[in-house]
């Protein structure tokens, strides 16, 4: 069962819509882990300080301290494991690229499959 988060019961600034365009039902809980599945330069640091500022655990590019998300993405869709297993637990993946030479890895399109059916 995936954990279920209510973000408005922060009270943070961060979350309070500026006008309500969605039934209030709607915006009462999200499912996690968050996993935003842009590109570089896409606003995923913007996600990643909203992400903190209504105090959910956000990972940005690094999923531990030693390894880009990509990397423990490929990790444990190769064992055989859930992609985000080797990964350290978050309620949000603002950035899951890694975007550095030589080393390009884009795993929001090489493992989407793998992504989407096995967080």
């Amino acid at each position: 069962k995936k954990e279920v988060i209510n973000l408005t019961t922060s009270g943070r600034e961060c979350l309070r819509p500026r006008k309500i365009s969605v039934s209030e039902h709607s915006c009462q809980a999200l499912p996690t882990p968050i996993i935003n599945l842009g590109f570089p330069k896409m606003g995923s640091s913007s996600a990643h300080a909203f992400f903190g500022c209504g105090g959910l655990t956000s990972m940005h590019y690094r999923c531990n301290y030693a390894k880009a998300c990509a990397e423990c993405i490929r990790e444990s869709i190769e064992a055989g494991e859930p992609p985000f297993s080797r990964c350290d637990k978050a309620d949000a993946y603002t950035q899951i690229d890694a975007n550095t030479k030589p080393d390009y890895s884009f795993p929001q399109i090489e493992y989407l499959e793998d992504i989407v059916l096995g967080v």
